[in-house]
């Protein structure tokens, strides 16, 4: 699943992906938290920055807070490329970081560390 209130940002990483995965777009935490409720995805890519109730911390801490979905991989693509923006994330549960613009290759390498084969 892609949560990225950016059409243009959500079209790229999709672009990478769409190849290795079935992926889902949506563009806001709220609509991502209903999604992965309802049809828990194989791995998580969010950005921090969108609009609504839930940014992409938020989501993150849902996620890892919940006994089903905890083991969801998540990986942030932000355009916040402090170090304290990072270590939050990161300390909410988030498994990977990576600043926009992002590198494709490295973005196909994490999913395919990141998602199990079923």
């Amino acid at each position: 699943m892609i949560a990225e209130d950016n059409l243009i940002i959500q079209e790229l990483i999709a672009m990478c992906l769409r190849d290795t995965c079935e992926l889902t777009l949506v563009s806001n935490g709220a609509e991502g938290w209903q999604w992965i409720q309802d049809n828990p995805p194989d791995a998580l890519i969010t950005d921090l920055m969108m609009p609504g109730d839930m940014d992409g911390n938020a989501l993150i801490r849902a996620v890892k807070n919940h006994s089903i979905f905890k083991n969801i991989p998540v990986l942030v693509i932000s355009a916040r490329a402090q170090q304290a923006d990072m270590e939050l994330s990161l300390r909410l549960g988030a498994d990977g970081y990576m600043t926009k613009p992002f590198s494709p290759s490295k973005l196909i390498r994490w999913v395919g560390e990141m998602v199990r084969p079923r």
